[in-house]
């Protein structure tokens, strides 16, 4: 079996919090839920797949490749969302597409133009001009708008139900279609 991302023994000390020796596998081409309570390590988790914090011990494959040279060669393939914008606030849509495709070779402006468009999200406006499920919705087309093998999206514990419906509801058809293709893997 291929997997997209496979942890062994995770683990990650801050003052007050320890994420200690996790380890899973995700199989290439299905939807994870990667759920607990709060403080239980998810985002650390999340950050440490990213190659956003760097873990005490323990060893992380993403798409059959560890920690090192070929471990960077594939972040082009990595998608995330996250529950904040971390697009700068004086930016419109067409600035985030300009932006994304200098950055990535397998960015899809029409893909992401059309994300955008299906989530009502305005193109005049500036991201600080954004409501927050607006700045959501940007983040997951930006993730889904780059070739990716997988997507990891830490979003939606973190919006009451009404919201998170309503996300699922937009974005749910477009992660389907992207697992069906056989292209994505997405870890949420």
């Amino acid at each position: 079996m291929e997997y997209a991302i496979e942890v062994q023994g995770l683990t990650k000390h801050y003052p007050g919090f320890t994420l200690d020796h996790v380890s899973f596998s995700v199989p290439a081409g299905s939807i994870v839920g990667f759920i607990g309570e709060n403080g239980a390590g998810k985002s650390t988790t999340i950050k440490a797949l990213l190659g956003l914090i760097r873990p005490e011990e323990g060893e992380i494959s993403l798409l059959g490749k560890k920690d090192g040279a070929a471990f960077r060669e594939i972040k082009e393939q990595i998608g995330a969302a996250f529950d904040e914008s971390y697009f700068p606030d004086n930016l419109r849509i067409k600035d985030v597409d300009r932006i994304m495709r200098s950055i990535f070779k397998t960015w899809e402006s029409d893909k992401f133009l059309s994300y955008c468009r299906r989530f009502e999200l305005p193109g005049k406006k500036t991201v600080k001009e954004f409501s927050r499920g607006m700045k959501m919705k940007l983040s997951i087309a930006a993730a889904l708008s780059v070739w990716t093998r997988w997507c990891a999206a830490r979003f939606l514990t973190f919006f009451r139900n009404s919201f998170r419906k309503r996300i699922i509801r937009f974005s749910f058809p477009l992660i389907l279609r992207a697992i069906l293709s056989g292209l994505q893997t997405i870890f949420f």
